[in-house]
């Protein structure tokens, strides 16, 4: 997996982290195939894109784990600093 797909979600699941679905585990164009790694305020998955079949690490930012305005816009800035540096 050379290249990353970061989504920055909203939505809880009750883990704290944003929600999959969880009968096809797609998010966007993305199918998750497994968890890769956890942060404290991201999951890192094997993703297969749908329609092109390739494989790419999806970072999923769980927007509601940002408990005041400033922790979220931190993490927007996280998220859009990350796609700036892979992009």
């Amino acid at each position: 997996m050379k290249e990353a797909t970061s989504i920055l979600t909203q939505g809880g699941n009750g883990s704290g982290h944003p929600p999959v679905q969880q009968q096809a585990r797609q998010v966007g164009d993305y199918q998750l195939v497994k968890l890769i790694a956890e942060g404290r305020n991201y999951q890192d998955w094997e993703g297969k894109h749908v329609a092109a079949g390739v494989l790419r690490r999806v970072r999923i930012y769980g927007y509601d784990l940002a408990a005041t305005a400033d922790a979220r816009k931190s993490l927007i800035r996280q998220a859009t600093r990350e796609l700036q540096i892979r992009g």
